[in-house]
């Protein structure tokens, strides 16, 4: 699969979004007093829900 230079400028700008979203939502559940391990474990969530629906799709080629 051949990717243009526009396209490939646009996934680098979308991982830079997805980037800083996280830590701007860490920033601000650490203002808000929540604890380490709780903003862990739903990030873990979010992850384990990703992982497990980006496997369930069949691959097109």
């Amino acid at each position: 699969m051949r990717v243009t230079k526009t396209r490939a400028n646009l996934m680098l700008l979308i991982a830079a979004i997805i980037w800083g979203a996280g830590y701007i939502f860490s920033k601000m559940a650490t203002n808000a007093n929540m604890q380490a391990g709780l903003i862990n474990g739903i990030r873990g969530l979010i992850y384990a829900g990703l992982a497990t629906s980006s496997s369930t799709k069949p691959s097109i080629r």
